[in-house]
């Protein structure tokens, strides 16, 4: 059930419940009942998903310091529809009458005996309670929907069923600080046993440690909470649901996710648990490759030690059977064109790696408009130039030719074409193998004349607001790619973007994001959107 239909029709339920007397013990909620962790105590165990919402207006106020006019435009007119559908046909105006009393919210996904229709469960902060009772009678007046009063354990709870509709909805007010909505009636009921001391979100392992997290100074506007297990108990009761898929998500513990208002733009935080059985030791990565890219790199990918990874996910697949079939996919696929995947291409690829796209208008690639480049270090030359003689000699077979040249002293070879080099390797000292497209991306790399991605803005605003210990990083130049695919697209379909989503392009600088391991089951990946100051 859609969240608008949930929240506000017919929320003369708090008027209803205690009467005046009850608003007027109290009239402000206290500011620890609206922590992510406090909402999650009202919410069933049963929930495998809850989505937490801050309401805090100074905290959303800071995004109208980023972003050009016609995004600020398009936010504006989102906020304003989407709070019209929340007052349906109310006579309600949402500032007035919704937020001086609506607090921080929790939306929680239930399993559900319908597999079409997915249950929920909310529960809204009341923050101000006099302000609350103002907007129920307002809403009382005017109501034209059914509403049945029933109890349960002491709580009365109300079924509405508004006007022109044939699905109602209930609602309850807990421990006077909490108004909760539901889909059905077992939602409700299992939220009032959560607070008489049933087990709730909160108390649930997967999630506990996360909920109990404090924001540490961050601007949060929105986190979510998955506990796996109650996922895949809930795939499992469907017949329908890919056994396979159920058995793979049960490796993973809990998933969450936090996205906040950072100095530069926007941040999210994530977190993935996975069961000790498939974690997998990730090598922290010194940046050396990384390092090694221009400035106008737009987009690039680095780690390190790909060789440890690949012989972890080799023995883990020896007992899951659908990993097996994988790897022993990608074995065959190699050895048809004469490699071993495990020696010849993981078993040198010891050290740093980075995989970057630059743009190009010179050469075979400049109808393309960006050509690639791949560096990678070596504890192992002597296997890794094995390996580059074998694909020099597949590339011969293809009618392309090999030729060597000198750059700057260092020796670089070329699969070449009537129009031009494809494809040239060499290596940048002892340990540090590249590989580009191109002639100029070649020379470029071989003669690391100019200045490095490190030194570039776009680069420095995103990766500075990221950890500099980690396992690898992702980075995108969101300026230069938008100009790169106005270029190639224009006059064509995939050129009409729309609207809003163009507005959003255009407020992007950059994209950048890491992934670190906190211990050998917990993995963390932070990213930061990097946007455009408002002008």
């Amino acid at each position: 059930m859609a969240l608008k239909k949930l929240i506000l029709p017919g929320l003369a339920v708090v008027a209803l419940v205690g009467g005046a007397a009850g608003f007027f013990f109290l009239n402000r909620t206290s500011s620890d009942k609206t922590t992510p962790l406090a909402i999650a105590k009202v919410l069933p165990d049963e929930a495998y998903m809850a989505t937490f919402v801050s309401t805090d207006e100074k905290t959303w106020e800071k995004l109208k310091k980023f972003g050009t006019p016609a995004a600020q435009k398009a936010i504006e007119q989102n906020l304003q529809k989407m709070q019209q559908d929340m007052m349906s046909d109310a006579k309600l105006d949402f500032d007035k009458d919704i937020k001086p009393w609506m607090g921080n919210m929790m939306i929680a996904v239930m399993p559900s005996s319908k597999r079409e229709d997915a249950e929920v469960v909310a529960v809204i902060g009341i923050k101000d309670k006099m302000s609350a009772l103002s907007f129920a009678n307002k809403v009382k007046s005017d109501s034209k929907a059914k509403t049945t009063e029933t109890e349960y354990q002491g709580v009365k709870i109300f079924e509405t069923l508004p006007e022109k509709s044939k699905t109602p909805y209930y609602t309850a007010v807990l421990n006077d600080a909490y108004l909760v909505i539901a889909s059905n009636r077992a939602g409700i009921e299992q939220s009032i046993e959560a607070t008489k001391g049933n087990p709730s979100f909160a108390t649930n392992p997967e999630t506990a440690t996360q909920l109990a997290q404090p924001d540490a100074g961050e601007a949060v506007i929105a986190r979510v909470y998955m506990p796996i297990p109650a996922i895949a108990k809930a795939m499992s009761a469907d017949p329908k649901m890919d056994a396979t898929a159920i058995e793979s998500l049960k490796s993973l513990q809990s998933v969450t996710g936090t996205l906040s208002i950072a100095d530069v733009g926007l941040r999210f935080k994530g977190e993935v648990k996975v069961d000790p059985k498939i974690a997998i030791d990730f090598k922290p990565s010194a940046g050396k490759a990384a390092a090694l890219f221009p400035a106008d790199t737009f987009a690039l990918i680095s780690g390190s030690n790909l060789n440890s990874y690949w012989n972890q996910v080799t023995e883990q697949s020896q007992n899951n059977e659908e990993a097996k079939r994988i790897v022993d996919l990608m074995r065959g696929s190699s050895q048809m064109i004469g490699l071993d995947l495990d020696k010849d291409i993981f078993g040198w690829m010891t050290g740093d790696f980075a995989i970057g796209l630059m743009p190009m208008n010179q050469g075979m690639m400049a109808d393309l408009g960006f050509g690639q480049a791949l560096v990678f270090q070596t504890s192992d030359r002597k296997t890794a130039e094995s390996t580059l003689g074998k694909l020099d000699t597949l590339a011969k077979n293809q009618s392309l030719s090999i030729a060597q040249r000198d750059v700057n002293g260092k020796k670089v070879t070329e699969w070449q074409t009537p129009q031009g080099a494809l494809l040239g390797h060499g290596w940048i000292n002892d340990d540090t193998l590249f590989i580009a497209t191109g002639e100029p991306l070649v020379s470029s790399f071989s003669s690391q004349a100019n200045p490095a991605l490190e030194s570039s803005d776009g680069f420095k605003s995103v990766m500075a607001a990221l950890p500099k210990q980690n396992t690898g990083y992702f980075y995108m130049d969101v300026e230069k790619m938008t100009a790169l695919m106005t270029k190639f697209t224009q006059g064509t379909q995939a050129a009409q973007l729309d609207p809003e989503a163009r507005a959003f392009l255009e407020s992007v600088r950059s994209i950048g994001s890491t992934t670190s391991q906190i211990d050998r089951t917990t993995s963390q990946v932070e990213a930061v959107l990097a946007l455009k100051p408002a002008k």
